[in-house]
């Protein structure tokens, strides 16, 4: 039986997630939503995420949802259709690779959005079995990628700190920047517009992102 506090956030179920509401979102939020085809309940996606992420030890799991209090269930969680102001989830955890936060508001209903990130999870699982890449590279989440994992392939414009000072600004969608005294600001909405959970799963503008990152990183004697 899950045990709740008193306003029903910070709700902690069966499987021992913490449930939070979402305040703050990565980036712009969607306007339009696609209909998820899943036909996994929320109990059963709530097993496989679970199940998916004691495969990297997760624990600590917290879930950002925007849900009241009033549609949390006994046992902890929200109920299937509880009514959300916004379907978006983060799913967080503490994992043997650090700790990871996944984001995920592409379909209309809120836990059809937990199944995405358990999907994107078991293909990043997937790709560690076949040891492609990076070791463990591909469970970054919203954390760092490595900074020494070396120059991507396909990566030689961002080589020199004024090429990376392009990319940057390119990736965040301005024309113009006053960098350094702007470049926190550029980075991170850089970074809610590359990530590859708004890009279809595709890693290569995040990728192009973090390159740019080091460079600059090492230029100005900074940690972004």
């Amino acid at each position: 039986m899950g045990r709740r506090t008193p306003d029903g956030f910070g709700s902690v179920d069966r499987y021992g997630f913490r449930y939070r509401p979402l305040r703050t979102w990565p980036g712009d939020r969607r306007r339009q939503f696609a209909d998820g085809q899943f036909r996994r309940s929320l109990d059963e996606t709530l097993a496989d995420l679970f199940d998916t992420l004691r495969h990297i030890s997760g624990r600590n799991v917290v879930i950002e949802v925007d849900v009241p209090p009033e549609d949390f269930r006994v046992d902890g969680s929200p109920r299937a259709r509880a009514t959300v102001g916004y379907p978006g989830v983060i799913v967080s955890a503490d994992t043997r690779f650090g700790p990871k936060s996944y984001p995920s508001d592409k379909y209309r209903i809120w836990h059809h959005n937990v199944r995405a990130v358990v999907l994107h999870l078991e293909a990043l699982r997937a790709v560690g079995r076949h040891e492609v890449g990076e070791s463990d590279a591909q469970y970054g989440g919203n954390a760092r990628l490595p900074h020494d994992a070396g120059v991507a392939a396909g990566s030689d414009t961002t080589r020199t700190e004024a090429d990376a000072r392009v990319v940057l600004v390119r990736l965040a969608g301005l024309t113009t920047a006053k960098l350094p005294s702007e470049l926190k600001g550029v980075v991170r909405r850089a970074r809610a517009r590359c990530h590859p959970d708004r890009n279809n799963g595709d890693p290569s503008l995040w990728k192009q992102l973090e390159d740019a990152i080091v460079t600059v990183e090492r230029h100005y004697g900074v940690r972004l």
